[in-house]
C-alpha cells in the first residue's frame, strides 16, 4: 500500500515497462536466432573456402583442351568363322575355304588348285595410307601357323591396374590392355565388369594433359565377345604424322561352341610437331 497516494491509483509507467520488456526479449531471441545462422553459414562458408582449391584442381585436370593432337579411327575389320590369320607386321594373311560360287567365277585357279590339293585361299593384305588393302592372292593348303583362341580371356578375369589412367576413364570397367606412348595411352577394356562369360569390349584414346589425362574417343569393339589379346605397330605416313596400328584379336562364338579368332584393326593418328626455327 502506497501511502499518500489515492488507493485507485495507477502506475501508468508499469504496463509501458513491461511491454518494453516483452520487446527487448523478443529483439533478443531474433538476435540469438541471427547470430546462430551467422555461425552456420560462416563455418560452410569456410569449409567451402577449404575445398575450393581441391576441387578447382580436380576440375583442371577434367578439363579436355580444346584441340585434340591424337586422334583414333577403325580401318579394318576381319571376320570369318572359317578364315585363319597370320599377323607378320605389316602385313596379315588370310586364309579361308572358298565356296562354289567363288571357284567358279576363276576355273583357271580351281583347276590348279585341284592338280595341287592346295584348297585354301590365302590373300596377303598390306596397309595403303591407312587402309587394309589386298595386294596378293594364290591357293595354298592350311597354315601350320596362325591365330589361336587358347589364351583368350574366357571368364572375364583379367584386370589390369590403370593407375594414373583411371580418372579419365569410366568407372566399374575391366582394364585388358594398356598401350603407353607417353603423350597419348590406348586402353582396350571391358564395361561389362559382371559378364563372366562373353562381354563388351571397347578402346578408348587417351592424351596426357597439363595436369593429367583425359579421355579423347572411345571406339566400340563388340557386345559378346573375349578378349585374346593385341598387336601394335608404326606405319609410314605420307604427311607428317605419326601411325600406330593396333590389332585387336578378339573371339567369337562359332556353330560348333569354340570360339573363332576376329580382328578389329584401330588407326592412331598422332601430328608431328614442326621444328623449332
Amino acid at each position: 500500500m502506497n501511502r499518500g497516494l489515492p488507493e485507485n491509483w495507477v502506475d501508468r509507467n508499469f504496463g509501458k515497462k513491461l511491454k518494453m520488456t516483452e520487446e527487448e526479449l523478443t529483439n533478443r531471441e531474433h538476435s540469438s536466432f541471427f547470430l546462430r545462422h551467422m555461425l552456420s553459414f560462416l563455418i560452410l562458408l569456410s569449409a567451402l573456402a577449404a575445398f575450393l582449391p581441391a576441387m578447382q584442381a580436380q576440375m583442371q585436370r577434367r578439363a579436355i583442351p580444346a584441340v585434340h593432337h591424337a586422334s583414333i579411327e577403325r580401318n579394318g575389320f576381319f571376320y570369318g568363322e572359317d578364315q585363319y590369320y597370320l599377323v607378320t607386321p605389316p602385313l596379315i594373311h588370310v586364309y579361308y575355304l572358298p565356296d562354289a560360287e567363288s571357284d567358279a567365277k576363276d576355273d583357271q585357279r580351281a583347276q590348279e588348285s585341284a592338280q595341287n590339293s592346295d584348297k585354301y585361299r590365302h590373300e596377303i593384305f598390306v596397309l595403303v595410307h591407312g587402309k587394309w588393302m589386298k595386294k596378293w592372292r594364290a591357293f595354298s593348303k592350311k597354315p601350320e601357323l596362325f591365330l589361336h583362341a587358347n589364351s583368350c580371356d574366357t571368364k572375364n578375369e583379367l584386370d589390369l591396374p590403370g593407375r594414373l589412367l583411371s580418372d579419365a576413364l569410366p568407372r566399374r570397367i575391366k582394364i585388358k590392355k594398356i598401350e603407353d606412348h607417353q603423350d597419348y595411352a590406348v586402353v582396350v577394356y571391358s564395361d561389362t565388369p559382371d559378364r563372366d562369360e562373353y562381354y563388351a569390349l571397347k578402346t578408348a584414346l587417351l592424351e596426357r594433359g597439363p595436369h593429367d589425362w583425359y579421355l579423347v574417343d572411345t571406339i566400340f569393339g563388340g557386345d559378346a565377345v573375349h578378349f585374346c589379346g593385341t598387336e601394335e605397330f608404326h606405319a609410314r605416313s605420307s604427311i607428317k604424322e605419326e601411325l600406330l596400328v593396333l590389332l585387336i584379336y578378339s573371339g567369337d562364338l562359332s556353330t560348333d561352341g569354340q570360339d573363332f579368332i576376329s580382328i578389329q584393326s584401330l588407326l592412331v593418328r598422332v601430328p608431328v610437331p614442326k621444328p623449332k626455327t
